[in-house]
Protein backbone atom coordinates (compact mmCIF):
# COMPACT_ATOMS: atom_id res chain seq x y z
CA UNK A 1 0.00 0.00 0.00
CA UNK A 2 1.26 3.47 -0.82
CA UNK A 3 2.57 5.30 2.28
CA UNK A 4 0.63 8.51 1.64
CA UNK A 5 -2.61 6.63 1.04
CA UNK A 6 -2.09 4.54 4.17
CA UNK A 7 -1.61 7.61 6.33
CA UNK A 8 -4.57 9.33 4.72
CA UNK A 9 -6.70 6.36 5.69
CA UNK A 10 -6.07 6.52 9.43
CA UNK A 11 -6.06 10.32 9.54
CA UNK A 12 -9.45 10.61 7.91
CA UNK A 13 -12.18 11.41 10.48
CA UNK A 14 -14.42 8.99 8.55
CA UNK A 15 -12.12 6.13 9.44
CA UNK A 16 -14.06 3.27 11.00
CA UNK A 17 -13.68 3.07 14.82
CA UNK A 18 -13.57 -0.69 14.43
CA UNK A 19 -10.53 -0.47 12.16
CA UNK A 20 -8.76 1.97 14.47
CA UNK A 21 -9.36 -0.32 17.45
CA UNK A 22 -7.96 -3.33 15.61
CA UNK A 23 -4.88 -1.43 14.49
CA UNK A 24 -4.11 -0.28 18.04
CA UNK A 25 -4.67 -3.68 19.58
CA UNK A 26 -1.28 -4.71 21.05
CA UNK A 27 -2.00 -8.29 19.97
CA UNK A 28 -2.31 -7.19 16.36
CA UNK A 29 0.80 -8.29 14.47
CA UNK A 30 2.44 -6.46 11.59
CA UNK A 31 1.20 -9.13 9.24
CA UNK A 32 -2.36 -8.71 10.52
CA UNK A 33 -2.13 -4.93 10.10
CA UNK A 34 -1.10 -5.30 6.49
CA UNK A 35 -3.96 -7.67 5.80
CA UNK A 36 -6.36 -5.36 7.60
CA UNK A 37 -5.38 -2.40 5.46
CA UNK A 38 -5.37 -4.49 2.31
CA UNK A 39 -8.87 -5.97 2.49
CA UNK A 40 -11.20 -4.57 -0.11
CA UNK A 41 -14.14 -4.39 2.26
CA UNK A 42 -12.04 -2.36 4.70
CA UNK A 43 -11.01 0.03 1.98
CA UNK A 44 -14.61 1.13 1.70
CA UNK A 45 -15.04 1.38 5.48
CA UNK A 46 -11.80 3.21 6.11
CA UNK A 47 -11.60 5.50 3.14
CA UNK A 48 -14.69 5.29 0.88
CA UNK A 49 -13.18 7.31 -1.96
CA UNK A 50 -9.80 5.58 -2.07
CA UNK A 51 -8.41 4.56 -5.45
CA UNK A 52 -8.59 0.83 -6.17
CA UNK A 53 -5.41 0.61 -8.19
CA UNK A 54 -2.53 0.77 -5.71
CA UNK A 55 0.04 -1.77 -4.56
CA UNK A 56 1.02 -2.91 -1.09
CA UNK A 57 4.22 -1.28 0.16
CA UNK A 58 3.76 -0.92 3.91
CA UNK A 59 6.97 -1.21 5.94
CA UNK A 60 7.45 -1.12 9.71
CA UNK A 61 8.11 2.63 9.71
CA UNK A 62 4.86 3.36 7.95
CA UNK A 63 2.95 1.04 10.26
CA UNK A 64 4.39 2.82 13.30
CA UNK A 65 3.31 6.14 11.82
CA UNK A 66 -0.09 4.60 11.11
CA UNK A 67 -0.45 3.79 14.81
CA UNK A 68 0.42 7.39 15.67
CA UNK A 69 -2.30 8.67 13.35
CA UNK A 70 -4.79 6.08 14.57
CA UNK A 71 -4.27 7.17 18.19
CA UNK A 72 -4.78 10.82 17.17
CA UNK A 73 -7.92 10.19 15.13
CA UNK A 74 -10.95 11.78 16.86
CA UNK A 75 -12.97 8.75 15.77
CA UNK A 76 -10.84 6.43 17.88
CA UNK A 77 -13.00 4.81 20.61
CA UNK A 78 -12.38 5.87 24.21
CA UNK A 79 -11.97 2.27 25.34
CA UNK A 80 -9.22 1.75 22.77
CA UNK A 81 -7.37 4.86 23.93
CA UNK A 82 -7.69 3.69 27.51
CA UNK A 83 -6.22 0.31 26.58
CA UNK A 84 -3.32 1.93 24.72
CA UNK A 85 -2.42 4.17 27.67
CA UNK A 86 -2.76 1.50 30.35
CA UNK A 87 -0.74 -1.09 28.43
CA UNK A 88 1.68 1.21 26.71
CA UNK A 89 2.86 2.99 29.86
CA UNK A 90 5.34 5.60 28.60
CA UNK A 91 5.76 4.64 24.96
CA UNK A 92 5.30 7.17 22.18
CA UNK A 93 1.96 5.79 20.97
CA UNK A 94 0.51 6.21 24.46
CA UNK A 95 1.85 9.78 24.54
CA UNK A 96 -0.18 10.50 21.41
CA UNK A 97 -3.27 8.73 22.75
CA UNK A 98 -3.49 11.02 25.81
CA UNK A 99 -3.71 14.07 23.53
CA UNK A 100 -6.86 12.71 21.90
CA UNK A 101 -9.99 14.69 22.92
CA UNK A 102 -11.79 11.37 23.44
CA UNK A 103 -9.30 10.10 25.99
CA UNK A 104 -11.30 9.43 29.21
CA UNK A 105 -10.60 11.62 32.27
CA UNK A 106 -9.86 8.58 34.46
CA UNK A 107 -7.27 7.41 31.93
CA UNK A 108 -5.63 10.83 31.92
CA UNK A 109 -5.50 10.72 35.70
CA UNK A 110 -3.64 7.41 35.56
CA UNK A 111 -1.20 8.76 32.98
CA UNK A 112 -0.45 11.88 35.02
CA UNK A 113 0.10 10.08 38.31
CA UNK A 114 1.98 7.04 36.97
CA UNK A 115 5.24 8.81 36.16
CA UNK A 116 5.13 12.55 36.79
CA UNK A 117 8.37 13.27 34.95
CA UNK A 118 7.49 11.54 31.68
CA UNK A 119 6.31 12.91 28.35
CA UNK A 120 3.02 11.08 28.68
CA UNK A 121 2.36 12.88 31.98
CA UNK A 122 3.02 16.23 30.28
CA UNK A 123 0.60 15.57 27.42
CA UNK A 124 -2.06 14.04 29.69
CA UNK A 125 -1.96 17.02 32.07
CA UNK A 126 -2.38 19.43 29.14
CA UNK A 127 -5.43 17.62 27.77
CA UNK A 128 -8.57 19.77 28.35
CA UNK A 129 -10.34 16.61 29.56
CA UNK A 130 -7.95 16.22 32.47
CA UNK A 131 -9.99 16.80 35.68
CA UNK A 132 -9.13 20.08 37.49
CA UNK A 133 -8.79 18.24 40.79
CA UNK A 134 -6.04 16.09 39.25
CA UNK A 135 -4.19 19.23 38.17
CA UNK A 136 -4.51 20.76 41.63
CA UNK A 137 -3.26 17.59 43.34
CA UNK A 138 -0.19 17.51 41.10
CA UNK A 139 0.67 21.13 41.89
CA UNK A 140 0.30 20.70 45.65
CA UNK A 141 3.58 18.81 45.79
CA UNK A 142 5.44 21.88 44.51
CA UNK A 143 7.62 19.86 42.16
CA UNK A 144 9.12 21.12 38.91
CA UNK A 145 8.33 18.03 36.84
CA UNK A 146 6.62 17.49 33.49
CA UNK A 147 3.25 16.69 35.04
CA UNK A 148 3.29 20.02 36.90
CA UNK A 149 4.40 21.90 33.80
CA UNK A 150 1.58 20.36 31.79
CA UNK A 151 -0.92 21.12 34.55
CA UNK A 152 -0.18 24.86 34.65
CA UNK A 153 -0.25 24.95 30.84
CA UNK A 154 -3.79 23.57 30.80
CA UNK A 155 -6.36 26.30 30.11
CA UNK A 156 -8.70 24.54 32.54
CA UNK A 157 -6.26 24.86 35.43
CA UNK A 158 -8.04 26.73 38.28
CA UNK A 159 -6.89 30.36 38.71
CA UNK A 160 -6.26 29.83 42.43
CA UNK A 161 -3.86 26.99 41.67
CA UNK A 162 -1.98 29.17 39.19
CA UNK A 163 -1.78 32.01 41.70
CA UNK A 164 -0.41 29.66 44.36
CA UNK A 165 2.36 28.62 41.97
CA UNK A 166 3.53 32.14 41.09
CA UNK A 167 3.33 33.23 44.73
CA UNK A 168 6.23 30.90 45.51
CA UNK A 169 8.55 33.48 43.98
CA UNK A 170 10.50 31.00 41.86
CA UNK A 171 11.71 31.29 38.29
CA UNK A 172 11.36 27.59 37.43
CA UNK A 173 9.53 26.10 34.45
CA UNK A 174 6.31 25.55 36.39
CA UNK A 175 6.15 29.21 37.49
CA UNK A 176 6.85 30.37 33.95
CA UNK A 177 4.05 28.33 32.41
CA UNK A 178 1.70 29.47 35.17
CA UNK A 179 2.45 33.16 34.50
CA UNK A 180 1.81 32.56 30.81
CA UNK A 181 -1.56 30.84 31.30
CA UNK A 182 -4.48 33.13 30.26
CA UNK A 183 -6.31 31.99 33.42
CA UNK A 184 -3.64 33.42 35.71
CA UNK A 185 -5.34 36.10 37.89
CA UNK A 186 -4.37 39.77 37.32
CA UNK A 187 -3.46 40.12 41.00
CA UNK A 188 -0.93 37.29 40.71
CA UNK A 189 0.62 38.84 37.61
CA UNK A 190 0.84 42.23 39.33
CA UNK A 191 2.65 40.65 42.26
CA UNK A 192 5.19 39.01 39.96
CA UNK A 193 6.02 42.24 38.11
CA UNK A 194 6.19 44.33 41.28
CA UNK A 195 9.14 42.24 42.42
CA UNK A 196 11.12 44.24 39.88
CA UNK A 197 13.06 41.26 38.58
CA UNK A 198 14.20 40.84 34.99
CA UNK A 199 13.63 37.08 34.77
CA UNK A 200 11.59 34.83 32.51
CA UNK A 201 8.58 34.48 34.80
CA UNK A 202 8.32 38.29 34.91
CA UNK A 203 8.52 38.45 31.13
CA UNK A 204 5.66 35.99 30.75
CA UNK A 205 3.62 37.92 33.31
CA UNK A 206 4.16 41.15 31.36
CA UNK A 207 3.12 39.39 28.17
CA UNK A 208 -0.09 37.93 29.62
CA UNK A 209 -3.25 39.69 28.33
CA UNK A 210 -4.59 39.59 31.92
CA UNK A 211 -1.77 41.81 33.16
CA UNK A 212 -3.35 44.93 34.76
CA UNK A 213 -3.03 48.22 32.92
CA UNK A 214 -1.61 50.02 35.97
CA UNK A 215 1.00 47.31 36.40
CA UNK A 216 2.25 47.73 32.83
CA UNK A 217 2.45 51.50 33.28
CA UNK A 218 4.24 51.09 36.61
CA UNK A 219 6.87 48.86 35.02
CA UNK A 220 7.51 51.36 32.22
CA UNK A 221 7.68 54.34 34.60
CA UNK A 222 10.78 52.80 36.14
CA UNK A 223 12.56 54.08 33.02
CA UNK A 224 14.61 50.93 32.45
CA UNK A 225 15.33 49.35 29.09
CA UNK A 226 15.36 45.75 30.38
CA UNK A 227 13.69 42.84 28.65
CA UNK A 228 10.61 42.81 30.91
CA UNK A 229 9.95 46.47 30.10
CA UNK A 230 10.23 45.76 26.39
CA UNK A 231 7.66 42.97 26.74
CA UNK A 232 5.36 45.21 28.81
CA UNK A 233 5.56 47.92 26.16
CA UNK A 234 4.66 45.36 23.50
CA UNK A 235 1.58 44.19 25.43
CA UNK A 236 -1.54 45.10 23.45
CA UNK A 237 -3.14 46.53 26.59
CA UNK A 238 -0.31 48.99 27.16
CA UNK A 239 -1.45 52.60 26.56
CA UNK A 240 0.33 54.28 23.60
CA UNK A 241 1.16 57.33 25.74
CA UNK A 242 2.91 55.20 28.38
CA UNK A 243 4.81 53.33 25.67
CA UNK A 244 5.90 56.55 23.98
CA UNK A 245 7.01 58.13 27.24
CA UNK A 246 9.05 55.04 28.05
CA UNK A 247 10.72 55.14 24.62
CA UNK A 248 11.67 58.77 25.23
CA UNK A 249 12.84 58.29 28.84
CA UNK A 250 15.06 55.35 27.88
CA UNK A 251 16.63 57.26 24.98
CA UNK A 252 15.27 54.99 22.29
CA UNK A 253 13.76 58.00 20.51
CA UNK A 254 14.47 61.69 20.84
CA UNK A 255 11.91 64.43 21.31
CA UNK A 256 12.52 67.26 18.83
CA UNK A 257 13.06 70.74 20.24
CA UNK A 258 9.70 72.30 19.37
CA UNK A 259 11.06 75.83 19.88
CA UNK A 260 13.12 75.34 16.73
CA UNK A 261 10.15 74.25 14.65
CA UNK A 262 7.77 77.00 13.60
CA UNK A 263 4.96 74.93 12.18
CA UNK A 264 3.11 77.97 10.76
CA UNK A 265 6.18 79.17 8.87
CA UNK A 266 6.71 75.65 7.53
CA UNK A 267 3.15 75.62 6.20
CA UNK A 268 3.45 79.11 4.68
CA UNK A 269 6.61 78.30 2.75
CA UNK A 270 5.49 74.78 1.96
CA UNK A 271 8.77 73.36 3.29
CA UNK A 272 8.12 70.20 5.32
CA UNK A 273 10.23 69.83 8.45
CA UNK A 274 11.44 66.22 8.28
CA UNK A 275 12.34 65.90 11.97
CA UNK A 276 8.98 67.24 13.11
CA UNK A 277 7.03 65.09 10.67
CA UNK A 278 8.96 61.98 11.71
CA UNK A 279 8.11 62.58 15.37
CA UNK A 280 4.42 63.11 14.56
CA UNK A 281 4.30 59.85 12.61
CA UNK A 282 5.94 58.04 15.51
CA UNK A 283 3.30 59.29 17.92
CA UNK A 284 0.51 58.37 15.52
CA UNK A 285 1.92 54.87 15.00
CA UNK A 286 2.07 54.31 18.73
Amino acid sequence: MNKKITLAIVRDPKCSPEILSKLLDPDCSTKTMKKLLKKKENKRKIFPYISKDYEESVDNYVLHTVLFCAAQNPNCPSKTLQMVVERGKNNDIASVAVTNPKCPPETLKIAVERDKDSDIAWFAAKNPNCPPEVLVNVLRKEEDNKASQGAVSNTNCPPKALQTVVERGKDDEVSRYAARNPNCPPEALRMVIERGEDNIVSRYASENPNCPLKTLIMRLERGKSDYVSHVAAANRNCPPQARLQWLISTGQIKTPDLSKHDVQVIKDYNKPDEEWERFKRMVEDE
